[in-house]
């Protein structure tokens, strides 16, 4: 039986990014100032703005950085999925849209859901906007 490679504590940290390199600072930045757990951050990209050079930058400060940076649009959520889950190093993923800013205890929280069943694998948040609705995917929704 092939000995699988033992997978590091804490969890990884999938943000996707295309283009907004403000956002993408924003929310990047309070990934590093509110996770407490340790953490991998892997960052799929196919912006065609200075963002590229800035997470290239970032990668060079930080030792726990993945960045996957694609020249031509990614087709489908799913293909995005796929490289973050590709790149794991650890049991559990988190998954943070660029316009997400994550709030103290996040990745507690998160894990604490994961930690209770065992099917769980991977986690995903949703942006609440200050208003009070929800933006997924570009889409604001009300009463949900």
């Amino acid at each position: 039986m092939a000995r699988q490679p033992e997978q590091k504590q804490g969890i990884d940290i999938l943000v996707i990014s295309h283009n907004r390199i403000d956002m993408t600072m924003r929310c990047i930045n309070t990934v590093y100032s509110n996770t407490k757990l340790p953490f991998h951050l892997i960052v799929v990209d196919d912006s065609t703005d200075l963002t590229p050079l800035w997470l290239r930058e970032l990668h060079k400060e930080h030792d726990n950085v993945t960045y996957i940076h694609s020249g031509t649009p990614y087709k489908t959520g799913n293909q995005i999925f796929n490289i973050g889950i590709e790149n794991c190093q650890t049991s559990h993923m988190a998954t943070v849209m660029n316009s997400v800013l994550v709030e103290p205890d996040w990745d507690i929280a998160g894990m604490q859901l994961m930690n209770m069943d065992a099917k769980i694998g991977i986690i995903g948040f949703k942006c609440l906007l200050p208003n009070g609705l929800i933006e997924s995917a570009g889409l604001k929704m009300v009463k949900w």
